[in-house]
């Protein structure tokens, strides 16, 4: 399989660099794709395959105590070219259209820090053939933190903090659930 990526992006710094802003177009062909013949059933590298979209992102100060970090991807994905006709124009495996994320830390009086965070990701399907579809889901982390000293932050983190249950990696016929609920202390 070869593949071939271009890419074309953009930075602004706004509001004397409290707020930066990123862009990006992105394209992505494959050729000499994994493609199978349906009378013969062989797997031969044959296929074309093109996934393209934009992808945004945000992070800066609200306040002088508000912090935020955003970020948005779209992913449009497509077989252009199959030994089997019927795959053209399907989308490819674990390629969400729409991806999403933002979080945001709170400075509080004291050296206290508080964040909260959430991931979004949009249904996707397992493979070409679509055996299988995974809802969309959203992560919500959240994190709490103590500055001790110029030298020294203790901070709780909680991953999943809902204990959504969701599909990490969808694959052939099976999949990868994705973590449940996770704590960590770090210093």
């Amino acid at each position: 399989e070869k593949s071939q990526s271009f890419e074309l992006g953009t930075k602004w710094d706004l509001f004397e660099d409290k707020l930066s802003l990123t862009g990006a177009l992105f394209r992505t062909e494959k050729t000499d794709a994994r493609t199978q013949d349906p009378v013969t059933g062989d797997i031969t590298l044959d296929g074309e395959q093109v996934i393209q979209g934009f992808e945004l992102g945000a992070v800066g100060n609200i306040t002088d105590s508000w912090r935020i970090f955003a970020g948005y991807v779209y992913t449009d994905s497509e077989v252009t070219d199959s030994l089997d006709p019927r795959d053209v124009g399907k989308r490819l495996g674990n390629t969400p259209l729409h991806t999403f994320n933002i979080w945001s830390v709170h400075d509080l009086p004291g050296g206290f820090q508080v964040g909260v965070g959430t991931q979004y990701v949009d249904e996707r399907v397992n493979n070409i053939d679509a055996l299988y579809y995974m809802e969309g889901y959203w992560l919500i982390d959240a994190m709490l933190g103590y500055q001790v000293s110029d030298n020294l932050t203790l901070r709780l983190n909680v991953h999943n903090l809902f204990e959504e249950d969701y599909v990490d990696r969808p694959s052939g016929n099976h999949f990868v659930p994705g973590a449940g609920r996770a704590v960590s202390l770090s210093a």
